[in-house]
């Protein structure tokens, strides 16, 4: 495989198989690719064998969430005893998240994230490992990291580590009842497992990329795995608040119909509501016994407990003021639940403050933030639909949709609002493969930085398309900065109190600092457009210019270091500092005019980074203090082809010739190419070699990956082959 073919290896849409899979037989062309909200669900009967033994070299990431909290259960893992070593990711029975690692003699064996990380039914991402002596847990709004460096012994287990249960001598105990969305295991750094979800004809099981193997389920023989994809979903949260706003006053006439899955059962947060000190209330929360409750009363009367406990299946809870009803009812519409409302609204009574989703709206502003998942709400009044809402990502930006009125909803609050499952990505055009459907490079949590490795000049432009994370940084905050030291050129633009600000200066020049651009510090998606050969600058805004202005430059020579993404120069200009939580769709940079670089997301060797196609180079993270990795996520297509550039054009080849055939498509995260219908093993790049054969012609495609929504197919390019010329021999 070409470098560019391993620079752009990245599988990220679930794609039709025709292939028969059984438990540990090697699969010869991987159909099988990772959508980042496809998931492997068991009961807790079930379990999969890696067949790898874990070591003191050993590193584990896997994506999960939990169903049950009750039971002490293992995600992965493989039982100490009388073994030499042990490792695995446990839910304590009732209490913490832990770690296992170390050997039999280790009375010190067990190791847990403490009281910061009780269990619920979040998705995480956790990391054990053993070679650097740390586990990380993030998710639920967190990141937690502890030192794990004295429980780590240089033996190796001489059982397998197990998913879905432990492995131990006499079996596979302590089942674990929730999803595994993804798990990668590292041998002293190299990629030795990478399972994704997996079904076909009846068999559900892991498929594991880096070898071609699918692993199924080795006890409880005829109970499957439950496959499938999330929904669509909205993600609130307690620890990062975010709150949208409905802009409608709920009264007698109101009905409501919410549609949701609980990630914690901490009693207080409300999912959707108004908490009023006067007026109507009207809402949903979990009572200090764990039970789902609403409320639709005046403020001196008490809600009413479902009786039913709050965990995380999905539920609609439907309140309907016009019938003085309440209706609790599974994903399936089985109605667990009938009641009338804790007091029938008044003819003339009305909320003092309007529905607010993931919290409560209040006389002192939103509260009362809620860890829950938000598939749909919808809200009548007096019999007429009012509000239809829906998550979707606009233009790189999510938020919930309402369909009713055509309006787009976003977060009151300075956090993003984390979206999940088959979501919709659309732009003023619609859904589709629209500006907001490219893929981007997210640092989500602040802490990767990326070098480009490029320094500007005098004639240099710089185009970077971008979006912010966070916006509640009152300290400075770049997204691009460029230094070496003080006498040297300086180039860069940050946040600060809400505003983006600019500088380019050197050290004989005072530092050029605008003023908070109308272009405020939000989560639209932005392009930046600097040109130091004419002293301009823009910030574009949906394709309409929101800032420009001329600025001098300083002095006529070139800066001493290379420029950096998602954070700043030290001043020395030999680090990196200040991590800023930022999405990088695209950088390119120009001189005199000419395109020079030309940056995309990308992956390699399991890295997600920058890769620029005309250098055929790869940018990752430079920060070795970040506590966290950078992500690729957007993409999507309408399976039309529209969002190639290049289609692969149809040629001929001669007799023992060759011809390459290229493709590219803005944005996406990896390609498959295909002949005659049929995958081609090993395919996985922006172009592909083909050589003359004895048939008269073949057909090419190319498939272009998207991180959310699925993949777009090329052109057809038709490969004709030049026929030998007739040979007589005479005798």
């Amino acid at each position: 495989m070409s470098k560019t073919a391993k620079q752009t290896k990245y599988w990220s849409a679930c794609i039709a198989a025709a292939l028969v899979a059984v438990s540990c037989e090697t699969v010869a062309a991987a159909t099988v690719a990772n959508m980042s909200d496809t998931y492997l669900e068991s009961d807790g009967s079930q379990a999969i064998d890696t067949g790898w033994c874990a070591s003191a070299k050993t590193k584990v990431v896997v994506d999960f969430e939990c169903a049950d909290t009750n039971g002490t259960s293992y995600v992965f893992g493989s039982a100490g005893g009388s073994l030499p070593f042990s490792a695995g990711l446990y839910f304590q029975a009732g209490a913490n998240i832990a770690f296992a690692m170390g050997d039999a003699a280790n009375t010190s064996v067990y190791k847990n994230f403490g009281s910061k990380a009780p269990p619920t039914f979040s998705r995480y991402t956790a990391t054990l490992d053993c070679a650097s002596g740390t586990a990380t847990l993030a998710g639920a709004g967190k990141t937690i990291e502890v030192d794990v460096s004295s429980q780590i012994r240089t033996a190796t287990n001489n059982l397998s580590l197990a998913v879905f249960a432990r492995h131990t001598a006499s079996g596979y105990d302590s089942g674990f009842k929730g999803r595994l969305y993804s798990m990668q295991v590292f041998d002293d750094g190299e990629l030795v497992r990478d399972f994704i979800p997996y079904s076909f004809g009846g068999v559900t099981g892991l498929y594991d990329r880096a070898n071609g193997v699918v692993y199924g389920n080795v006890q409880s023989e005829g109970n499957p795995f439950v496959f499938g994809t999330d929904s669509a979903y909205a993600l609130g949260s307690s620890a990062k608040p975010v709150y949208i706003d409905t802009g409608f006053t709920p009264d007698c006439k109101t009905k409501v119909e919410f549609d949701f899955a609980l990630c914690s059962t901490n009693s207080g947060p409300r999912p959707f509501g108004v908490i009023a000190t006067s007026g109507l209330c009207w809402g949903m929360y979990v009572t200090a016994a764990g039970e789902i409750a609403y409320t639709v009363r005046s403020k001196n009367n008490n809600g009413v407990s479902t009786k039913i406990d709050a965990d995380s299946s999905r539920r609609v809870l439907t309140l309907d003021g016009p019938r003085n009803s309440a209706v609790l009812a599974d994903a399936d519409g089985e109605i667990l639940f009938e009641g009338t409302l804790s007091q029938k609204p008044g003819t003339n009574e009305r909320a003092a403050k309007s529905l607010v989703v993931f919290g409560g709206n209040a006389a002192s502003g939103y509260s009362n933030a809620a860890d829950v998942k938000v598939y749909g709400m919808k809200i009548w009044d007096d019999g007429t639909l009012v509000r239809d809402f829906t998550p979707r990502i606009v233009d790189g930006v999510s938020g919930l949709w309402d369909a009713q009125n055509s309006k787009f909803y976003t977060p009151e609050t300075g956090c993003r609002l984390a979206v999940g499952g088959a979501v919709e990505c659309a732009s003023a055009g619609g859904i589709g493969a629209a500006a907001s459907a490219d893929a981007y490079l997210e640092a989500a949590e602040a802490g990767p930085i990326l070098d480009t490795g490029y320094s500007f000049k005098k004639n240099s432009r710089i185009v970077l398309d971008y979006a912010f994370v966070a916006t509640d940084e009152t300290a400075a905050r770049f997204a691009l900065d460029a230094r070496s030291d003080s006498s040297a050129p300086c180039l860069g633009f940050y946040n600060q109190s809400g505003g983006i600000r600019f500088r380019y200066f050197d050290g004989d020049k005072a530092a050029f600092d605008s003023a908070n651009s109308p272009a405020q510090w939000n989560f639209t998606r932005h392009v930046y457009d600097i040109d130091l050969s004419t002293g301009k600058r823009t910030i574009k805004q949906d394709g309409t210019v929101v800032k420009s202005d001329d600025f001098t430059i300083p002095s006529p020579y070139d800066a001493g270091a290379t420029i950096v993404l998602f954070g700043r120069r030290t001043d020395n200009g030999t680090g990196v500092q200040d991590p800023q939580a930022l999405r990088v769709y695209s950088l390119k940079i120009y001189e005199d005019g000419n395109l020079v670089r030309d940056f995309t997301p990308a992956v390699l060797d399991g890295e997600a980074g920058l890769y620029d196609l005309l250098t055929d180079t790869f940018a990752g993270n430079v920060n070795a203090s970040a506590q966290s990795d950078f992500s690729i996520h957007g993409g999507g297509s309408d399976g039309n082809g529209l969002m190639f550039s290049t289609h692969p054009q149809s040629c001929t080849v001669s007799v023992d010739g060759s011809s390459t055939l290229s493709a590219y498509a803005p944005g996406a995260t990896g390609y498959q190419w295909l002949k005659n219908g049929e995958l081609i093993p090993g395919a996985t790049g922006r172009t592909l070699d083909v050589e003359w054969e004895k048939a008269p012609a073949a057909s090419y495609q190319c498939l272009a990956f998207y991180a959310i929504a699925g993949y777009g197919v090329s052109n057809t390019a038709t490969v004709e082959n030049t026929r030998r010329g007739m040979v007589i021999i005479f005798r």
